[in-house]
Order: C-alpha cells, then sequence, then structure tokens
C-alpha cells in the first residue's frame, strides 16, 4: 500500500521587517531580462541621432505611404461600392422581372378563367333554350291534344244529337 506524499511546508508569513533586517543588501537581480522595461543602452549600442533633414524626409515619406494607403483603402471602398450597387441593381432587375412574369401570369389565368366562364355561361344557356324549346314543345302537344279531344267530344256530341234526332224523327213518324 502506498504510503501519503509528504505535505509541503506551509509558507511562513514574512514582514517588511524581516525581509529587511535579514537581506544582507539589494535583492539578486533577475538573468533574464523582463519585457517592457527599457533597457539602458550603452553608447556602442546608442543609435546615432539622424538630422532634422533627415527626419523631416523620413516623416514626409511615412505621411506618403499612408496618404497612398488610404487612397488605396478608398478606392477599395468606392469599388466595393461600385460591385454592391450593380449587384444591388441586378436583383432589382430580377425582382422586377419576376414580379412582371407573376402579373403575366395572373392576367392569363383570369382571362383563361373569364373564357372559360363565358364559354360555362353559353352553354348553361343553350340549355335553358333547349329546355325552353322541350317545355314549349310539351305545351304545344297539350294543348293539340286538348284541342283534338275537345273536338272528339263536339263529334260525338253532334253524333249522339244525330242520332237523337233521328230517332226522335223516327218515333214522330211512326205515330
Amino acid at each position: 500500500e502506498a504510503s501519503p506524499a509528504p505535505a509541503s511546508p506551509a509558507p511562513q508569513p514574512r514582514s517588511w521587517a524581516d525581509i529587511v533586517s535579514n537581506s544582507p543588501g539589494p535583492p539578486p537581480a533577475n538573468p533574464r531580462p523582463r519585457y517592457g522595461v527599457p533597457q539602458r543602452l550603452t553608447p556602442e549600442m546608442q543609435r546615432p541621432r539622424r538630422s532634422t533633414e533627415e527626419l523631416a524626409a523620413d516623416l514626409a515619406q511615412r505621411s506618403a505611404a499612408a496618404d497612398e494607403r488610404r487612397s488605396r483603402l478608398q478606392s477599395d471602398r468606392l469599388q466595393k461600392l461600385r460591385s454592391r450597387s450593380t449587384l444591388a441593381k441586378a436583383v432589382c432587375a430580377r425582382q422586377e422581372e419576376r414580379l412582371q412574369q407573376k402579373r403575366e401570369a395572373i392576367r392569363e389565368r383570369h382571362a383563361r378563367a373569364e373564357s372559360l366562364r363565358a364559354n360555362i355561361v353559353g352553354q348553361v344557356q343553350r340549355k335553358a333554350r333547349q329546355e325552353n324549346l322541350k317545355v314549349d314543345e310539351v305545351a304545344f302537344i297539350n294543348e293539340q291534344v286538348t284541342l283534338e279531344r275537345s273536338e272528339e267530344q263536339r263529334r260525338r256530341e253532334a253524333e249522339a244529337d244525330a242520332r237523337l234526332h233521328a230517332k226522335s224523327m223516327e218515333l214522330q213518324r211512326k205515330l
């Protein structure tokens, strides 16, 4: 079985008095240089100072380079804006074309629906006329049948009257 590892000793609290009284001098220098902390330059390491003309020329060169970058960025932005504008115009044109196609399709549908409606209404009118003709024919036939029946009735009555008259005449002759 493994024995527990020995615990590291807890750090002892220290005060400034303990540090100052126990230290023989300044703390030892860190062998690695700290970044961000300026180091003193020895005369050999120092750059020679440049003249004002050199500084002015360098500043003018940097300013010209910055102006060129600015103008390049601005021209790039303008180019992007132009391309976006042409793209937006193309999209608008396509949308307008699609809308025009939809409108035309709707007009065609409405025209087709109107012609179908007119065709159906015409068929209904023709059927109604045919039905009216049939009704008129049936009424005419019924009228003709009624006239024939009444004519037949009159003929029969006339025959019956003639027979009665003939019988009555015969009876009078016998008497």
